[in-house]
């Protein structure tokens, strides 16, 4: 992961497909030991494998700050964008251009970005002519 304004170092080895880790205004050593941070984990795959997939970067975490977190998300995007924009978590993984907008309102601030490339789906209408590149390439 690259960090941003070496605020906090994590191992290259926890990866995610193309979020961005933001985190709030809040520093961590405002957070008593008992009180558990809240990681909103955009819900791009389901719960338990939101769990799995961030289960090694929340013991660092923790490890780290010394305090516990808990994963939480929301039963669908537009229900995380709500929650994001009300301060409703202490840390984010979400998507680049809403941690970008988050960023701008004043809300939250980037402490860390993945490495991974980032990958695209091109896809078409169910019922449209071109079913592959080659299709398109055909109606020049």
């Amino acid at each position: 992961m690259k960090i941003m304004k070496n605020k906090l170092k994590l191992p290259l080895v926890l990866h995610t497909i193309f979020f961005i880790l933001i985190f709030s205004s809040l520093s961590f050593s405002a957070f008593a030991k008992d009180k558990a941070l809240t990681f909103g984990v955009l819900p791009y795959v389901t719960s338990s494998k939101l769990i799995k997939h961030q289960g090694k970067l929340i013991l660092y975490l923790e490890q780290q700050i010394g305090s516990k977190i808990s994963i939480v998300t929301a039963p669908n995007f537009k229900s995380f964008i709500q929650r994001s924009n009300k301060n409703t978590y202490d840390l984010i993984l979400t998507a680049p251009h809403h941690g970008r907008y988050l960023e701008v309102q004043g809300l939250y601030q980037p402490i860390a970005m993945t490495q991974t490339r980032i990958q695209g789906l091109y896809i078409v209408l169910k019922d449209s002519p071109y079913q592959s590149l080659d299709d398109i390439k055909e109606q020049k």
